[in-house]
């Protein structure tokens, strides 16, 4: 085996990486790149250029002889980072498409081409929304907005940013008309129309082939498309047509059906449904409905006759819909399903063509497992007398952030995570199960609980079951205090300690019962080398010989039992960085010691060929079930992306998809459930991610993103996707955004569509299968209509009500149509709109007083609309019920007055339920239910008091989500309020 002595890269060479020296030497354990970089810690070091070296692994493991060239040449090479082109890049027309390409980039210089994915790369984006990106790297445009697409391959990972941005005459949307076709006449034709809408919300006729429009069909056997958009019938299928024009296509679903028709000209007089009522009493369970339609007609000779025909099938025109969607669920073609995974209830499934209807009761009665959970608190009767049992849960998520402390404390078999650096230095105790919640166990802010910090270090006792936290820094001293976790409280050891100390190391040594701390940086800003133990009681300075480690900050301990002994890796042995200077990369390192409680023993000195490279802020812990220290993230100018484990004598990297680079991180074992835990770190913005290593994969859990605090904002529940979905509100500046919620995590979904405003109403149509918006307020009232699939904003074209805000919508399921009522257009209005299809039509009726900020919900099982408060120059608490026709009063006692409150309808209680709102100006903190005859409070606490928040009913988890509002602060929670099924 033999080594070139030096060899030089140009800067081109190096992909622009800047001035690169390759430096080997005969045994050398690798590649050394030194080159230009820039280091950030927030609130102990600023921006600083300073010189990075990083040591790459180049040469085979230990024990494994290198296949030598025929030149003599220096071994196997190792991919060491990915290239991508195009670099950061903006798309300005909808579906306009830019390739990536990959290349992975060895050790010796060679580049291999990774783009497809049959080469394992893999390409994700944090907002499909904005792009889309095929399998092989081709990004496309989908909205305006920024996102970043992340390309992983092989444990390495690279990042573009992407910005969608359309030019006001951009053509951002093709509206086709009609969108669905059915033939039954085979001399039949239909011309299809084709708009083309533009980003300043103009429109265009696309319709010709002149205007670059093209039609496809999918089965030329079923229908075929002329070069100008006309169909015409072939044979009895289903075929689509797509229409395309430039980067954009819309797909036209054609029927023909020649077969069993109703002869032209023939009315529906009445549909069958069968089986018109059926029991669901076990999960998984479904009943496919039979729907025949009744026509009338005239025969040649005058005499009036009638047919019956099967119109089962959505391409008859037939639609479906359930009453309640958490009991029962139904799709397009008939098909009911059970919902429910406990408990009883009732849905009834509508069915309707062409203005005729018919019903189908299906009854749920499943046995509970296991007796069932529940919520605390309760009262009332519900639809059908059984006791209401409900509970609030806060769904919170900590603050990105880096440089925190975890341990995994095994008796409550559950993660702590205390600290660390964000948009501010952060406190709290924060626990995660692996359930896919995190839980506050503790604010901060408190005077019996550490103060917020960050650098400073944790490890869990299990001898005497608490965790173990010490030091850190508050960005301005440093600390020495010694605090132990049991479960519920801190309390603080008041104790000889080692002094103040930040940036140190912390393991628990099982095998001995003391937790050992190593290293840090002391108030001086000098590093320490020293090495100390916690009995419980009192800690003792064990390095008397003044042998082991070199003094370093940001290195990384963990028990290794399989060897008995506590293991560190790495660190940084500058004292600038401690001076908050941005350090030198000159001073970190990779050697691996051991420590058996007596001395410690240097494991691996960093010189062999499979030693991580040089880093600090990285992570360690222990796999009890590999029987191997696992490590990830850290630094040297330069994060590594892999993921490496050590087996007792030498380390190797672990392949396959890694959560990606990251620095000051904290990573513990969960040893319940056999799975590592990472959460956070910093890779050039702080991360909220909680990513689990288990048999070798990592899994991406949770991540921290939410919507920024806001009020005056809309909700609602897509029951066709299972989301919920928030439309804009206001933290001080009106807000357009649109997220959803899968009842794990928020996504930011478009920043098209609607303009930014507070004070609009959102409900969803079933019908539509969208949600629907109108109104609200900017600098001006607004009387716009527009709904959202999914995928996009669609502007409704009728004119409706006047511009305004403070109104509230609820769609009516029984009449397919959706009622308005109330807000302000330049004075308290008290009208009554419904909509049916595109058409509004004000409704001559005497009801409510005129008011804003009033909740209105669909009650499903009485089939009315509920409405509830409001304001109109002092808070009301009158309730009122619409039938479709008029409104009635009902005079029932009730909540205090309120405004500002929120109303659902829960599908599997059978009742509606409001929360919080404004009382007399002070914020309400109460849950009430309407059971369609009376209200009832319920006593359980749950989110703080609050208005102007949003609050929408999942149905297909049975629970209520309930996001933001005010009550001084702007608040950006998340709860949850359910109970048993």
């Amino acid at each position: 085996m033999s080594y070139d002595k030096s060899v030089g890269i140009s800067s081109g060479q190096a992909d622009g990486v800047g001035s690169v020296a390759l430096m080997t030497s005969p045994g050398s354990p690798g590649v050394c790149f030194m080159h230009s970089n820039r280091w950030l810690k927030p609130g102990l070091m600023s921006l600083a250029g300073v010189a990075a070296i990083l040591c790459l692994p180049g040469c085979p493991p230990r024990g494994v002889t290198p296949a030598n060239d025929n030149e003599g040449g220096t071994g196997r090479p190792i991919p060491i980072r990915l290239a991508v082109a195009a670099e950061t890049f903006t798309l300005t027309e909808p579906g306009q498409a830019v390739q990536l390409t990959v290349e992975s980039v060895s050790s010796d210089g060679s580049r291999n081409d990774v783009t497809d994915a049959a080469s394992g790369t893999t390409y994700h984006t944090t907002s499909e929304g904005v792009v889309t990106v095929s399998d092989d790297g081709l990004v496309t445009a989908a909205g305006e907005g920024q996102t970043t697409v992340l390309v992983v391959n092989a444990g390495l990972s690279a990042r573009r940013r992407v910005t969608v941005d359309f030019a006001d005459d951009a053509v951002v949307r093709l509206e086709v008309a009609p969108a669905t076709v059915t033939f039954t006449d085979p001399d039949d034709t239909v011309q299809l129309a084709v708009t083309g809408v533009r980003n300043d919300g103009g429109s265009e006729n696309l319709t010709s082939a002149a205007a670059g429009t093209t039609y496809q069909s999918s089965s030329t056997s079923v229908v075929t498309v002329s070069n100008g958009g006309l169909l015409r019938p072939v044979a009895d299928g289903v075929a689509e047509v797509v229409v395309r024009n430039a980067n954009l296509a819309f797909t036209v679903d054609v029927t023909v059906r020649f077969g069993d028709a109703p002869p032209p000209g023939s009315r529906l007089i009445a549909l069958s449904v069968t089986p018109a009522q059926f029991t669901f009493t076990a999960t998984g369970q479904t009943q496919q409905l039979e729907v025949l339609g009744t026509f009338e007609f005239e025969d040649a000779g005058g005499q009036t006759q009638r047919v019956t025909v099967d119109v089962t099938s959505p391409a008859d025109g037939t639609t479906y819909r359930s009453s309640a969607p958490g009991v029962a669920t139904v799709d397009v073609r008939g098909l009911v399903a059970v919902a429910l995974t406990t408990g009883a209830g009732s849905a009834v499934i509508t069915v309707e063509n062409d203005g005729v209807q018919a019903t189908a009761r299906v009854t749920v009665s499943i046995p509970p497992n296991n007796g069932g959970g529940g919520g605390g608190g309760g009262g009332g009767g519900g639809g059908g007398g059984e006791d209401i049992l409900l509970g609030w849960s806060l769904r919170p998520l900590p603050d990105p952030r880096n440089s925190h402390a975890m341990a995994y404390d095994a008796a409550r078999r559950q993660t702590v995570l205390f600290g660390g650096y964000g948009t501010r230095i952060l406190g709290g105790t924060w626990t995660w199960d692996g359930s896919g919640d995190w839980r506050l166990a503790q604010d901060e802010g408190r005077l019996d609980a550490p103060s917020p910090r960050y650098s400073h270090a944790m490890a869990y006792d299990s001898v005497r079951e608490v965790v173990v936290l010490f030091g850190g820094t508050n960005g301005t001293t440093r600390n020495g205090e010694t605090w132990e976790w049991n479960g519920a409280a801190w309390i603080q050891r008041i104790v000889d300690s080692p002094g103040e100390v930040s940036s140190h190391a912390m393991a628990y040594d099982a095998g001995r019962g003391v937790t050992v701390l190593f290293g840090g940086s002391d108030s001086d800003n000098n590093l320490r080398g020293q090495t100390w133990e916690w009995d419980g009681a009192s800690w003792s300075r064990r390095d008397d010989k003044g042998e082991g480690p070199a003094p370093r900050i940001q290195s990384a301990m963990t028990y290794d039992a399989a060897a008995g002994m506590v293991i560190l890796f790495g660190g940084d042995t500058e004292t600038e960085f401690a001076q908050g200077e941005g350090g030198g990369d000159e001073g970190v390192l990779n050697d691996t010691w051991g420590w058996d409680g007596q001395t410690w023993t240097l494991l691996d000195d960093g010189q062999s060929k499979d030693a991580p490279s040089p880093r600090k802020g990285h992570s360690l812990c222990y796999d009890a079930e590999l029987e191997r220290v696992i490590l990830h993230g850290g630094g040297n100018g330069e994060s590594d992306t892999r993921t490496w484990q050590w087996d007792g004598t030498s380390w190797q990297p672990l392949i396959g998809p890694t959560p990606g680079a990251r620095t000051s991180t904290a990573m513990v074992y969960d040893a319940s459930r056999r799975t590592a835990v990472l959460f956070g770190g910093f890779d050039g913005d702080d991360d909220g991610e909680v990513w689990e290593l288990a048999s070798g994969r990592w899994s991406l859990r949770t991540d921290s993103i939410r919507p920024t605090p806001r009020h005056l904002h809309a909700m609602t529940f897509d029951a066709v996707r299972g989301r919920t979905v928030l439309f804009g509100g206001s933290d001080g500046e009106p807000d357009g955004e649109t997220w959803e919620y899968d009842g794990r995590l928020w996504a930011l979904r478009s920043v098209g569509g609607p303009s930014p405003r507070v004070s609009s109403a959102m409900t969803f149509d079933t019908s539509r299968q969208a949600c629907v918006l109108v109104g609200g307020q900017n600098n001006i009232l607004e009387g716009d209509a527009w709904t959202w699939n999914g995928a996009r904003w669609t502007q409704l074209p009728a004119a409706g009500p006047s511009g305004r805000h403070g109104h509230a919508l609820a769609y009516d399921a029984a009449r397919d149509e959706i009622v308005l009522f109330g807000g302000y257009d330049g004075q308290y209005d008290g009208e009554t709109w419904v909509l049916r299809g595109d058409q509004w039509t004000l409704v001559s009726t005497t009801g409510p007083v005129p008011r804003i900020k009033h909740a209105m919900v669909y009650d499903a099982e009485r089939a009315r609309v509920v409405l509830y408060g409001g304001f109109n120059g002092r808070d009301l608490g009158d309730t009122w019920i619409w039938d479709g026709q008029s409104w009635t009063e009902v005079a029932v006692a009730g909540p205090p007055v309120r405004s500002g409150h929120s109303l659902v309808y829960d599908s599997v209680r059978r009742v509606s339920l409001a929360f919080g709102g404004r009382t007399l100006g002070v914020p309400s903190n109460q849950t009430w239910m309407w059971n369609g005859q009376a209200w009832t409070a319920f006593s359980f606490t749950g989110p703080s008091g609050r208005y102007d928040h949003g609050f929408a009913y999942d149905v297909f988890r049975a629970t209520g989500v309930l996001f933001g509002g005010f009550n001084g602060p702007v608040l950006d929670d998340t709860w949850e309020v359910t109970g048993p099924r």
